[in-house]
C-alpha cells in the first residue's frame, strides 16, 4: 500500500490539471498507485475500502475520458 499511496497522492493534487490538460501518462500513474493501494487493502481484508478505491479510479477514468470528449469537440468549433 505504501508504494500505491507513494504513487498516486502526489498526482492526486494535482488532478485537476491531469484531467484539464489531458496528462495521461500522470493519469496511468495515479491509476497504477490506486491499484497496488486497492491489492494492499484486499489483502488486508478491508474489501469497503477496496471498493472505494475502486470506485475512484472508475470515476476518474471517466471524468478524464469526459473531459477528453468536451475538449475535442471545443477545438472542433
Amino acid at each position: 500500500m505504501i508504494l500505491g499511496y507513494a504513487l498516486s497522492l502526489p498526482i492526486l493534487f494535482r488532478v485537476l490539471d491531469v484531467v484539464h490538460r489531458q496528462q495521461r501518462v500522470r493519469l496511468t500513474g495515479h491509476q497504477i498507485g490506486m491499484s497496488l493501494a486497492l491489492l494492499g487493502w484486499l489483502f488486508k481484508g478491508s474489501v469497503a475500502a477496496a471498493a472505494l478505491h475502486l470506485a475512484w479510479m472508475i470515476g476518474l477514468r471517466l471524468w478524464f475520458q469526459i473531459e477528453s470528449r468536451r475538449a475535442r469537440s471545443v477545438s472542433a468549433v
